[in-house]
C-alpha cells in the first residue's frame, strides 16, 4: 500500500486539519454536528486558514478561563459568519490576530449584554484586552466592525438578497439575539453608534440660536428645544452634532453642528478661528491610527466628517507642535436638521472662564505669560503656565506689561501670544451663517477625497502573509 506524504500533498494536509477542528467542536458543543456552527476549510480562503485557527485558540482559551460565561456558542457561530465572509482583504488576513479574537469576545459579550455595569456577569474591555494583549480601544472598534457587518447581512436577508437568510448562519435562538444586537433593540448593547452618553457640561456657557446663558449641566436639553425652533432643512442625509472641550481643561467646550458636506478643514477652520489661532502654527485630527494634517501632507484634511467620524466616535485635535493646546472632538448624535449653505455652525461656547489674580485673589482680568528665550527653547519652556492678575495688580507688578494681554476665553489663553475672546467665533454663529447664504457667500472646497471609515482602525501587516 502506498503511504501518502503529507508533507508534499497539501489536500492531505487540509483534510487532517478540517477533521481535527470537527473533532474539538464535537466535544465543545457536546456531540452535536458542528458543521452548521464552524466553517469547513474548504469555505476560507487558502491564506486565511492558519490564522484562523489562531484566533479560534485564542477565542477557545478566554472560554475556558471564563466557564461561567455562556458566550461558546454564540463565539463559534459568529467566527462561521466572519470566515465565510466575502470580503477583499478575506477576514483574517490582515490585522493582527489577538486584535480579531478580542473583537469577536467583546461583541459577542455585547449581544447577550454583558458588557455593562448593571448585569449580573460583567466583562470589560480591559479584562478582554488584558488577555488578549492588545489595546482595548483597538478591541472595541474591531467590535464595532464586526456588528455593521452582522448589521449589513441582516438588512442583506430582510431584502430578500441571495448573499443568505440570516437565519441559516445562527442557531434560533442566537439568531434571534443577532437580530436584536444589529437592529440595536437591545437596551445593554454598548451605545456607540447611536450617540455618546457623556457627562454634562462642567460649565456653563451661550446659546448662540436664542442667546441666552444655560447651565451645563442643563445646555443639551435646551438645544435641542431651539433647534426644532430654526426651521433649517431636513436633507437625505442627517447633520452631526459635536462637542470640542480642551482635554486638560474641560471648562472650555464648543458645540457645533456639521452637515453632510462638511470637511475637516471646515471644522479646523472653525477651531482656529474660534480658539485658538496665533501665528498660523500646523494643527492634526487624530482619529483611530491616522492622523490628517492641515499642511496636506500624508492624510489632509479635505475628507467629509461623515466619512470619519460616527455619533459615539472620539478623536484628538493638536494645533502648534511646540506649544501646543490640545482638545477632544466627541461626535454626540445625529440631528434631522442640517446647516443652511456653508454645512457648519457654531450652536454653543462656554461662558468666560473665571481666573483669580495670582497675586490677591481677587477676579483676574489680565494674564502674562513668560516670554521665551529663543536660544534656550525647551518643551518645559513651552508649556509653562500663564500667571493671572487683576488691573491694580497688573499695574503694580514687576512683570513686562509688553507681555500682558486681557484673559479671552480660549483654552490656548496666553500661550504665544494667543488671546481670543467671545466675538472671535461671531463668524460661525447661525445669524451671520444666514446672512451668508443671503449673500450668496459659500466657502468653496478643493477636491474633497472620499475615505472608507474602516480604513481609520486597520492594523496591517509590515509583510504580506504567506
Amino acid at each position: 500500500m502506498k503511504q501518502v506524504n503529507h508533507q508534499k500533498d497539501p489536500e492531505s494536509r487540509i483534510a487532517i486539519r478540517k477533521d481535527l477542528i470537527l473533532k474539538l467542536a464535537r466535544e465543545i458543543m457536546g456531540g452535536r454536528d458542528s458543521r452548521d456552527h464552524l466553517p469547513l476549510f474548504d469555505d476560507i480562503p487558502l491564506p486565511v486558514q492558519k490564522n484562523y485557527e489562531g484566533v479560534l485558540k485564542h477565542c477557545l482559551k478566554f472560554c475556558d478561563s471564563r466557564p461561567d460565561l455562556p458566550i461558546r456558542e454564540g463565539l463559534l457561530q459568529l467566527l462561521n459568519l466572519i470566515a465565510r465572509m466575502d470580503t477583499d482583504p478575506p477576514p483574517f488576513s490582515w490585522g493582527h490576530l489577538e486584535i480579531w479574537a478580542g473583537g469577536i469576545i467583546y461583541a459577542i459579550c455585547q449581544v447577550i449584554g454583558i458588557t455593562r455595569k448593571r448585569s449580573g456577569l460583567y466583562v470589560t474591555t480591559d479584562e478582554v484586552a488584558a488577555f488578549c494583549h492588545t489595546g482595548k480601544y483597538s478591541i472595541r472598534n474591531k467590535a464595532l466592525d464586526i456588528r455593521q457587518e452582522v448589521m449589513f447581512l441582516k438588512q442583506q436577508s430582510e431584502k430578500g438578497n441571495p448573499i443568505g437568510d440570516f437565519k441559516d448562519f445562527f442557531s434560533p435562538d442566537w439568531a434571534e439575539r443577532f437580530s436584536s444586537w444589529a437592529s440595536n433593540d437591545d437596551p445593554n448593547l454598548h451605545p456607540k453608534k447611536e450617540g455618546l452618553t457623556v457627562t454634562p457640561l462642567p460649565s456653563p456657557g451661550t446659546c448662540f440660536i436664542c442667546n441666552e446663558k444655560i447651565k451645563g449641566a442643563l445646555f443639551e436639553e435646551h438645544l435641542e428645544s431651539c433647534l426644532q425652533k430654526t426651521g433649517w432643512p431636513e436633507p437625505g442625509e442627517p447633520g452631526l452634532l459635536i462637542r470640542v472641550m480642551g482635554t486638560n481643561n474641560r471648562r472650555y467646550w464648543l458645540t457645533v453642528l456639521a452637515g453632510p458636506e462638511t470637511t475637516l478643514s471646515d471644522l479646523d477652520r472653525l477651531i482656529r478661528g474660534v480658539w485658538v489661532e496665533c501665528c498660523g502654527h500646523l494643527s492634526a485630527f487624530s482619529i483611530g491610527n491616522m492622523s490628517f494634517n492641515s499642511d496636506g501632507e500624508g492624510e489632509g484634511m479635505n475628507v467629509y466628517i461623515r466619512d470619519v467620524l460616527v455619533a459615539g466616535d472620539t478623536c484628538s485635535y493638536r494645533y502648534d507642535f511646540g506649544s501646543s493646546t490640545r482638545l477632544s472632538v466627541i461626535a454626540l448624535r445625529p440631528v434631522k436638521m442640517s446647516p443652511i449653505s456653508d454645512g457648519l455652525v457654531l450652536l454653543g461656547q462656554n461662558c468666560r472662564v473665571h481666573r483669580k489674580c495670582s497675586a490677591c485673589g481677587t477676579e483676574a482680568t489680565m494674564c502674562y505669560q513668560e516670554p521665551w528665550d529663543e536660544e534656550q527653547l525647551d518643551e518645559k519652556q513651552c508649556n509653562k503656565k500663564p500667571l493671572y492678575f487683576c488691573d491694580t495688580c497688573a499695574e503694580t507688578s514687576s512683570y513686562d506689561s509688553e507681555w500682558m494681554d486681557r484673559i479671552g476665553n480660549s483654552p490656548r489663553n496666553g500661550v504665544c501670544g494667543c488671546n481670543r475672546s467671545d466675538e472671535n467665533g461671531v463668524y460661525w454663529h447661525p445669524e451671520k451663517l444666514t446672512e451668508r447664504n443671503k449673500a450668496g457667500k459659500k466657502h468653496k472646497h478643493p477636491e474633497v477625497r472620499r475615505y472608507r471609515r474602516a480604513d481609520l482602525y486597520a492594523v496591517r501587516y509590515s509583510r504580506p502573509i504567506r
